[in-house]
């Protein structure tokens, strides 16, 4: 028999219920470990974006600059891609002249109207890139050479990759 001063499974006290939930020291205590590794990986984030992006606008400019060497040859008539630089504007854009814009739709290009062209603005998503051509004009003819000899920088931050067309192969590579 149990006593009344002993307590059986079943008695009148009750054990106290658990806590559920967290207490405000614990939130915060992981709130700032949480703002210690953010504040740690954020500027490697940063160079990664960066590094993305420059490979990302290089790997489209090489693309495109087959692209309209190979266009050349297939049309028998020249290409001319056409580079626009304007620091004060941060712009930095290039464009294939009387080359369908594949965003416009078909029906509505025309070849004498510069905004249904291919264009890429490099200073805009994805890519936010600035541009540094020379020559501000090139041209691939009937063949696919080049009229000159090219070389296109593209730089974010401390991150550049630089766009070559050989003159007399007519090779694009990224340096």
């Amino acid at each position: 028999m149990l006593n009344a001063c002993q307590e059986g499974p079943h008695s009148s006290r009750q054990r106290r219920p658990r806590r559920r939930g967290f207490s405000l020291l614990e939130l915060t205590v992981v709130l700032l470990l949480l703002g210690i590794v953010a504040a740690v990986a954020q500027p490697k984030f940063s160079e990664t974006l960066s590094r993305y992006r420059v490979e990302a606008a290089a790997a489209r400019l090489q693309s495109d600059l087959i692209y309209a060497q190979t266009l050349a040859r297939v049309r028998s008539r020249a290409t001319t891609i056409r580079f626009f630089v304007a620091a004060e504007r941060l712009t930095s854009a290039y464009r294939l002249e009387g080359v369908p814009d594949p965003a416009v739709a078909a029906n509505r290009f025309s070849p004498q109207t510069p905004s249904t062209w291919y264009r890429v603005a490099l200073h805009e998503e994805p890519y936010r890139v600035a541009l540094r051509a020379a020559p501000a004009t090139l041209t691939f003819d009937l063949h696919g050479r080049p009229d000159t000899a090219a070389a296109m920088t593209l730089g974010l931050g401390t991150r550049t990759r630089r766009v070559r067309v050989i003159a007399g192969s007519g090779e694009v590579v990224i340096e």
